[in-house]
């Protein structure tokens, strides 16, 4: 399907029902499991049971679904975390605490390899991709700072924060303990304690 294809096909009532946000999450798993080649029209509808109609329903043509597909990434995994993290009122380190917590029971940073590799190729993808961190380093830096870093300390241990819970899970290591909620703490504490002098 080309980026300017239109849709060939009359809109199916009985598709036209089906979620929206439910061929975007199938993309998503797609997108990590085979790489954005594989975001084929004809392969999704066969995964999700329903016909080309229902995609041509929610979307005007393939740009339009990777524009929709790269809003819904944003939104669903990185804005409305950061909105709740500023919503919340616990301390510094708790919030910290509580995003480490968030990105690793439900996975936030499932999808960051696939879209970095796609960035790689796509300048449309790469610009969504670089907004995504700079929000995401803006509002961890912010509470680095209140914790009391400042200058190249604050921004380091932002950038290394980022970079650790952005690509978990790649890296793989012999040993490697299960991921307790005791271990995300100590974690924590590690990103968070003052360097000797």
């Amino acid at each position: 399907m080309s980026g300017s294809e239109t849709n060939p096909m009359p809109k199916s009532s009985n598709d036209g029902r089906f979620d929206r946000a439910a061929w975007l999450r199938a993309a998503l798993n797609v997108l990590a499991r085979d790489g954005q080649a594989r975001l084929n029209v004809e392969k999704l509808a066969g995964k999700l049971g329903v016909t080309k109609g229902s995609f041509y329903y929610h979307f005007r043509n393939r740009q339009d679904f990777v524009e929709k597909l790269l809003a819904f990434w944003e939104e669903e995994f990185t804005q409305r975390q950061l909105r709740a993290l500023a919503a919340s009122k616990a301390p510094a380190h708790e919030r910290l605490l509580q995003l480490a917590v968030r990105v690793e029971r439900e996975q936030l940073n499932k999808f960051d390899t696939a879209f970095r590799c796609w960035a790689a190729q796509d300048t449309s993808v790469a610009k969504v991709v670089r907004r995504v961190d700079a929000a995401r380093f803006t509002a961890i830096k912010a509470i680095f700072a209140e914790i009391g870093f400042a200058g190249v300390d604050l921004i380091e241990r932002t950038r290394i924060f980022l970079l650790f819970h952005s690509s978990l899970g790649i890296v793989q290591v012999p040993d490697e303990m299960p991921v307790t909620d005791e271990l995300i703490q100590e974690r924590v504490r590690f990103f968070t304690q003052p360097r000797g002098d």
